[in-house]
């Protein structure tokens, strides 16, 4: 089983500069994809609902595997619930790959699966 990591990256800031933020992190290596979660809490820099689209790539080249072989979620604190958080291409931004997510609350077996992989 995976376990828990802190993993940091600069917000998008206020005008005076980047917010230093950071998020709990699991990143879960199943056969053919990966399992990755991540937790706001203690969060005082960008969200990672805000921030998604930047610190999905730099997670994955951190683990060295592709943003679209991942299934994404985002735990909500003040819900008890995961979010699945889905990654589509965009191709409307020039020389840049980036992503438009969208999101959606977890089924009743992903949530079973994910809280698994957190208590382990």
């Amino acid at each position: 089983m995976a376990g828990w990591t802190l993993f940091s990256w600069q917000g998008f800031g206020d005008g005076f500069g980047q917010w230093q933020s950071r998020c709990r992190l699991c990143v879960v290596p199943l056969e053919r994809r990966w399992i990755v979660i991540l937790d706001d809490t203690g969060n005082r820099g960008t969200s990672i609902t805000n921030c998604i689209e930047h610190i999905a790539p730099l997670i994955a080249g951190q683990f060295g595997f592709a943003v679209e072989d991942a299934d994404w979620f985002e735990f909500v604190p003040k819900d008890n619930r995961f979010d699945r958080i889905m990654l589509s291409p965009r191709d409307d931004v020039p020389d840049v790959k980036a992503y438009r997510p969208a999101w959606r609350i977890a089924t009743k077996d992903e949530d079973a699966v994910l809280r698994a992989v957190c208590a382990g």
